[in-house]
């Protein structure tokens, strides 16, 4: 009995595997076929591409390096790969510490995701059939309610 669970086992795992790299695949190509041409991004530090080191003229303190949160690579940069866009048609407002009203828990001089939007606006840009947009944000509503002294209760 336990040879043949793990075989089951085994065999699971490699059907989970095969699908997931079907599943993968499939997405490249569905990438290409649905004709993504640039890529629009709202929100925190998620998605922060190095937003607040430009807007600050700061670099981020330890432990972050490379101007982003994420200390590297983030889904922003998974996007613009999966969907094969060049820098130029990723445009991210994104900025770390955004809350999803008009503040930061980060610097009351940081924007929140309304100053992104208005910018974004005030830049004249409109999105067309081409293009992708991604927003992430939320997280530090949470984080601003806890500092405020909100609790679960």
């Amino acid at each position: 009995m336990g040879k043949d669970f793990g075989r089951l086992r085994l065999r699971r795992t490699g059907l989970i595997a095969a699908w997931l790299a079907g599943t993968a695949l499939a997405g490249v190509e569905g990438a290409s076929a649905q004709g993504v041409t640039g890529l629009t991004v709202f929100g925190d530090s998620y998605a922060d591409t190095g937003n607040v080191v430009r807007l600050t003229g700061r670099p981020l303190g330890f432990p972050y390096v490379n101007g982003r949160y994420s200390n590297g690579a983030n889904f922003v940069d998974g996007l613009q790969a999966l969907y094969g866009l060049p820098d130029a048609a990723v445009t991210n407002y994104a900025v770390g510490g955004a809350q999803t009203g008009t503040g930061n828990v980060g610097s009351a001089l940081l924007p929140g995701l309304t100053q992104e939007v208005a910018a974004f606006l005030a830049r004249g840009q409109r999105l067309g059939a081409g293009d992708l947009v991604a927003i992430n944000i939320g997280g530090n509503d949470g984080i601003g309610a806890a500092l405020s002294g909100l609790t679960a209760a």
